[in-house]
């Protein structure tokens, strides 16, 4: 079992340890699972005697979506439901692990609730750093299923919603199609779910030595 350390990026550092936080979230998962899902984490825990990996700014409500599923290959949970920006977040954290299974399936669960996209209450602020332009490539896939929802919603408070999320370019961009669309609507609509799908590779991981078979 591997002990995972998360740190919130706006959690107050402890002076002197440029890692370490006064707020860390404790998660607990099996090397195997791990290994299997993540090159990332394939990468970073191929020393055998490795036991801990700390994860700093990450938000412990998306870290926690992955670890439930790595094992039940569900969203939600009893104690939590994600809403449609939280499983934004999960989209970007899969990203970050490449764990493109992961991300489809949170598109697919977006797809089906892009009539419920939150009208009120502040933004989580991690995804307007992560799809701005100039701080990390685009993850295209999210970039163009929030697009073509801000150019085919007939909901302007969604539409304010996501443009505190996405670079002005972008925006621009959207409200032009969008103005087009109101005199054409076959200029652009919203596809199939499948159409914002991250494609899956055969990443090959060495499952064998981290133990796959033991999980039970």
């Amino acid at each position: 079992m591997i002990k995972i350390m998360v740190m919130p990026p706006d959690a107050p550092r402890l002076p002197g340890f440029p890692t370490a936080s006064e707020t860390v979230y404790e998660f607990g998962a099996h090397k195997a699972l791990l290994c299997h899902h993540s090159p990332c984490f394939a990468d970073w825990l191929k020393d055998p005697e490795e036991k801990e990996i700390y994860l700093d700014d990450t938000f412990p409500k998306p870290f926690g979506t992955f670890i439930l599923w790595l094992y039940y290959q569900d969203l939600g949970s009893q104690k939590w439901s994600p809403d449609f920006f939280d499983l934004c977040e999960v989209w970007l954290l899969a990203d970050d692990f490449r764990v493109p299974e992961l991300q489809n399936m949170v598109i697919d669960s977006l797809h089906k609730t892009t009539d419920d996209v939150p009208n009120e209450g502040a933004l989580p602020g991690n995804l307007d750093s992560k799809l701005r332009l100039g701080e990390r490539p685009c993850p295209e896939a999210l970039r163009n299923f929030l697009f073509d929802i801000m150019v085919t919603t007939e909901e302007s408070l969604v539409v304010e919603q996501i443009c505190g999320y996405v670079d002005p370019k972008m925006i621009k961009d959207a409200l032009i199609y969008k103005v087009a669309r109101d005199c054409d609507k076959n200029v652009r609509s919203l596809g199939q779910a499948s159409d914002y799908y991250v494609p899956v590779l055969d990443v090959q991981t060495d499952t064998e030595s981290v133990g796959m078979e033991d999980i039970s």
